[in-house]
């Protein structure tokens, strides 16, 4: 419901501003420095790629260049409307509904790249748990997901709930990469817009 009534007027470059805000850092710099030394860095031109929780396109703007075929899929009808209309004359996109069987309509091994950013932070440990699940049933041998999610260091409870930050940390996160039989291959602090939040790279081993 906070989705579909929220004012996407600004198609999420509101939460860009929070780069600013919560770093001192120019919000445009702040996002390129991301593109550059994450999306650029996992998402390979060709690819087969899946946004989760798309919003506005503020990162579909990227990705849609690059992916062969991408997926835009969100619990918010809302997200997935605005995209259409905002890449209405993009041929490689196609937009799916997050309901309750998950990432169902994907078929197993079927993804190269999973980019989610400014979603994961939202979302509880139960709820991630079975989103792994299924990154590891849809991946291809090999395939890389790069996950914004929360830390678990907001210095109060106060903090956390203000930005809706979920009960996860780094290290609970990594051991559920580990849980569905994937691979951690980094996680970095410094790129998030908000200090505690934690990007993480996982990727589905080749054999």
């Amino acid at each position: 419901h906070r989705w579909e009534v929220h004012d996407w007027s600004r198609l999420g470059e509101e939460w860009t501003d929070g780069a600013r805000i919560r770093k001192g850092l120019d919000p445009q710099e702040w996002k390129n420095t991301l593109v550059e030394r994450m999306l650029l860095k996992y998402i390979p031109e060709g690819a087969t790629v899946l946004e989760v929780g798309p919003g506005g396109g503020r990162w579909t703007e990227y990705l849609q260049p690059r992916a062969s075929r991408l997926f835009l899929a969100d619990i918010s009808e809302k997200c997935l409307s605005l995209c259409r209309e905002r890449f209405h004359d993009r041929d490689n996109i196609e937009y799916r509904f997050i309901a309750d069987d998950g990432l169902a309509f994907l078929d197993e091994a079927s993804i190269d790249r999973i980019w989610s950013y400014d979603v994961f932070v939202h979302i509880n440990p139960t709820d991630i748990d079975a989103y792994l699940g299924d990154f590891r049933r849809i991946l291809k041998p090999g395939g890389v997901g790069v996950v914004h999610h929360a830390g678990g260091s907001y210095g109060s409870h106060a903090s956390r709930t203000e930005f809706f930050r979920s009960y996860m940390d780094r290290d609970f996160f990594a051991h559920l990469v580990r849980k569905h039989g994937l691979v951690l291959v980094e996680q970095n602090e410094e790129l998030a817009h908000m200090p505690g939040d934690v990007i993480s790279v996982l990727r589905k081993p080749e054999g």
